[in-house]
């Protein structure tokens, strides 16, 4: 092949790419938006420049310079659910009317009636103490009630509660890969009964009088919810399936509780703990007598879930008070209406 042929061939190789260049960027683009897969994903290609419409951006999120965007959005859509304070809140506490709260960010402690009113910032109210306390020492833990040690141990991972002023609840702290114990305290004789065992993941929370336990665990097909009577150590199964400290009771013999929508528990309670995963919650209502549940509130407002914690009921038993984890907000809910008889089932798998 001679030099005049090559030279040829070669700028018909360079014309050619050149065409194809041109063609390439003066085709529009195929990029498409695709499903992640993900819940909350914004379902947008890895390179796509266009961001999703501000609009669609959740509230209840931090903006670009820290400020807070309402999390509110429309809560009269409900009207047995309303935002207990527009706060971030660290903690909370209740009295039969009223709630206190403690702001996460300046740590002020404010009152807010909960038949309606104003919040107001409390200079001469404090904390109140729950009565019972853990201190960590070289040898383990104890737990005090007031000034006197009730219970001791050498593990330093516990979980506790004082559900009545003479009664203590005390688990190890839940994790999938070991066995859980719970033990209830006598506070005045400090005698300490193990009550449950040899379980995964175990979690659980107490009635106010005593009697019941209700309990999470891993088992055998995967988070299960029991029931535990102390008077005749009867354990009942029930129909839902969350953990334990998404429940609590009031003080007619039914316990509420904070059940995912999605019942997949990959990872249990662990995931959830190191904030892995976040669920969206309803809110059940079992009878520890007849063990009959019934949903109560759905577990949406608008564009907004949640993934709920702290569960309290007040003594009067009108108010269901929650916070919801990861934005810190505190929610009061309505629970002298009569509950639905349409929904008398677990939620399905």
């Amino acid at each position: 092949m001679n030099k005049k042929l090559i030279i040829i061939l070669l700028i018909l190789v360079v014309i050619s790419l050149t065409a194809l260049v041109w063609v390439v960027l003066r085709a529009p683009s195929t990029l498409t938006p695709i499903n992640s897969g993900v819940p909350g994903g914004n379902g947008f290609p890895v390179g796509d420049l266009n961001p999703p419409d501000a609009s669609s951006i959740q509230p209840g999120a931090l903006t670009s310079d820290g400020n807070e965007e309402s999390l509110f959005t429309n809560p009269s859509t409900n009207s047995r659910l309303q935002p207990l304070t527009n706060q971030l809140v660290a903690d909370f506490w209740l009295s039969s009317t009223t709630a206190y709260f403690i702001t996460r960010r300046s740590a002020e402690i404010f009152s807010v009636p909960l038949e309606g009113g104003e919040e107001t910032a409390s200079t001469t109210v404090t904390q109140p103490q729950t009565g019972s306390n853990l201190i960590t020492t070289p040898d383990g833990i104890e737990i005090l009630v007031g000034n006197k040690t009730v219970f001791t141990s050498p593990f330093k991972s516990w979980q506790f509660s004082l559900t009545n002023p003479n009664t203590l609840l005390a688990y190890t702290s839940p994790t999938q890969g070991a066995q859980g114990t719970a033990l209830v305290v006598n506070t005045k004789t400090n005698a300490a009964k193990r009550v449950l065992g040899g379980l995964n993941g175990l979690s659980a929370a107490m009635s106010p009088d005593g009697q019941n336990i209700i309990y999470s665990s891993i088992g055998a097909n995967g988070l299960e919810l029991n029931l535990l009577n102390l008077t005749n150590n009867q354990v009942s199964p029930l129909p839902l399936r969350t953990l334990a400290e998404k429940c609590t009771f009031d003080s007619k013999n039914l316990v509420y509780c904070a059940v995912p929508r999605s019942q997949s528990f990959v990872g249990y309670p662990d995931t959830w703990y190191r904030g892995e995963v976040r669920s969206s919650d309803q809110i059940w209502a079992a009878n520890t007598q007849t063990l009959e549940t019934k949903l109560v509130f759905e577990g949406l407002l608008g564009n907004e879930e949640f993934d709920i914690i702290k569960p309290l009921v007040t003594s009067n038993n009108k108010w269901l008070i929650f916070m919801t984890k990861g934005n810190w907000r505190a929610w009061k809910f309505d629970l002298q209406e009569d509950l639905p008889v349409a929904s008398t089932t677990t939620p399905a798998p």
